[in-house]
C-alpha cells in the first residue's frame, strides 16, 4: 500500500469549504474498493480535535513540527530558509513511510519526496476587485511557485485548468483536474425538519443556502428577490448556513445585515452561521430547494451536496456551475434577482409529492457510489503516476 501524507492545517472553522473538500476526498479513497494508496493525516499537536470529527478511521500523526510559533517549527523553518529546502518534515514524512505529499507546497529543490498541489481556484483573475492588490501579488506568487516545484497540480474543473494553462503555460503538463464529489453521509442522525424549525425558530417551506457570507457568493440577488417575491405578495424563507466572516471584508456581514433590513425581508433571510453538520445535513434535506448565486467557484460544495442528495437548486449561471451540471439545476443570471424570484415561486408552486421527493434522493444515492469511486480512482491515478507509472498507465487502459 503505498502511503499518502495529507497536511491537515486547520485551526478554526474559517474556511469550511476546504475543511469539507479534505473530508469527501478522504472518504472517497477509503470506500475505493481495491485501493492501492492509504492516506495519513499529518496535523499539529494544537489542532482541535473537533475540526477532526466527521474523518474516516485513517491514521492521524500529530507533531509540533506543523505547529506555528513552536521551537520545533521555528527551527524547521530557519532550516528551510537557509536550505531552500523543507529537510526537516521531509525526513519526519519519509521515517514514516510516505510516498507522497498531497495538497501541500513544494519540499524544495532536489526533495526526494513528490509533491501533488491544489490549486482551489483563480478567482483573483475574474474577479481582482474583491482582493487587496497585496493578496493578487501573493496569491500569483504562491501559484507561480506550487506550478514550478510540485510534481503535479490539482484543479477542481476544465474551467480552471484553462485558467492555470494561461497564467503558467510553461507548467500545464502537470497540472492534472479533478472534480470533487460531495459525500452526504452524516455520522450522527439527522433532526426531523420540526425539530430544525423549532431550534433555528422559523416555519413552513424554505430553501437552504449552505455558502460562507463572502462578497463572491452573492447573498445580496437573494435579498433582493425576497423583495420581489414580497412585493408581489408571496412569502419565501431562505435559511443560510456557513461562515459569516469574510477576511476580505470584514464589514460584509454587516452591510448585509442592513440591506436585508432595508428589503423588510428579515424574518425571510436568516443567517444561522456555522452550524453542526447533522444540522446541516437536516436543513440541506429539508429543503425545497437549495440555491447557491455565486459569482465564481472553483468546482461548488453547495452543488455537488444537491446532486449527492437528489435535491432541486437555482444556481447562477456561470461555466463551472455548468460543467458541473446538476440534474435538477434551475439557471439565472447572477444580477437577476426578478428571474430567481420567479424561479423559487416556481419551486413553492410545484410542490413535489414526498414519494417523488424520495424517489430523487434514492436515485442520488444509487449514483453516489459510482461518481464517488470515479473520483477517488482519479486520485489514485494522479498518485501513481509518480510513484507507479507503468502501473497508473494500466490502470487508465482498463477504465
Amino acid at each position: 500500500m503505498i502511503k499518502v501524507g495529507f497536511v491537515f492545517g486547520f485551526q478554526d472553522r474559517g474556511w469550511m469549504g476546504g475543511i469539507n473538500y479534505f473530508r469527501n476526498l478522504l472518504w472517497a479513497i477509503n470506500l475505493l474498493p481495491r485501493r492501492s494508496i492509504e492516506p495519513v493525516i499529518f496535523t499539529g499537536r494544537r489542532t482541535p480535535q473537533a475540526l477532526l470529527d466527521g474523518l474516516p478511521p485513517i491514521s492521524v500523526v500529530r507533531t509540533a513540527l506543523l505547529d506555528r510559533k513552536h521551537p520545533l517549527w521555528m527551527a524547521r523553518k530557519a532550516w528551510q530558509a537557509a536550505s531552500g529546502r523543507d529537510l526537516a518534515f521531509e525526513r519526519y514524512l519519509l521515517a514514516r513511510g510516505i510516498s507522497v505529499l498531497s495538497h501541500h507546497g513544494p519540499l524544495g529543490a532536489g526533495a526526494r519526496l513528490p509533491t501533488v498541489g491544489w490549486i482551489p481556484d483563480f478567482q483573483h483573475l475574474h474577479l481582482p476587485q474583491l482582493f487587496p492588490q497585496q493578496e493578487i501579488v501573493m496569491r500569483e506568487r504562491l501559484f507561480g511557485a506550487l506550478c514550478a516545484g510540485s510534481a503535479r497540480v490539482l484543479v477542481s474543473s476544465r474551467h480552471a485548468l484553462r485558467d492555470l494553462q494561461r497564467a503558467y503555460p510553461q507548467h500545464a503538463e502537470r497540472a492534472r483536474v479533478l472534480q470533487f464529489v460531495a459525500n452526504m453521509s452524516p455520522l450522527t442522525a439527522v433532526p426531523p425538519v420540526a425539530e430544525l424549525e423549532r431550534r433555528y425558530r422559523f416555519r413552513g417551506p424554505y430553501f437552504h443556502l449552505p455558502n460562507q457570507l463572502w462578497q463572491h457568493k452573492n447573498h445580496g440577488v437573494v435579498v433582493q428577490a425576497l423583495r420581489v417575491l414580497k412585493d408581489s405578495g408571496r412569502h419565501a424563507t431562505v435559511v443560510c448556513t456557513g461562515e459569516t466572516v469574510d477576511h476580505r471584508n470584514p464589514g460584509y456581514r454587516d452591510a448585509m445585515l442592513a440591506a436585508i433590513r432595508e428589503a423588510g425581508v428579515e424574518d425571510r433571510m436568516l443567517l444561522l452561521g456555522v452550524v453542526p453538520y447533522a444540522d446541516l445535513s437536516g436543513l440541506m434535506r429539508g429543503a425545497v430547494a437549495m440555491i447557491n448565486p455565486s459569482r465564481f467557484e472553483g468546482w461548488s460544495t453547495t452543488v455537488e451536496e444537491a446532486k449527492s442528495t437528489g435535491k432541486r437548486i437555482l444556481l447562477s449561471d456561470i461555466e463551472v456551475h455548468r460543467e458541473q451540471a446538476p440534474a435538477r439545476g434551475v439557471y439565472f443570471a447572477p444580477d437577476d434577482a426578478r428571474a430567481l424570484a420567479g424561479a423559487m415561486a416556481d419551486v413553492l408552486d410545484e410542490r413535489i409529492e414526498p414519494a417523488a421527493q424520495a424517489a430523487f434522493a434514492r436515485a442520488a444515492r444509487d449514483d453516489l457510489e459510482r461518481r464517488r469511486h470515479a473520483f477517488a480512482r482519479t486520485y489514485q491515478e494522479i498518485v501513481l503516476e509518480l510513484v507507479q507509472p507503468a502501473a497508473s498507465a494500466q490502470a487508465v487502459a482498463a477504465r
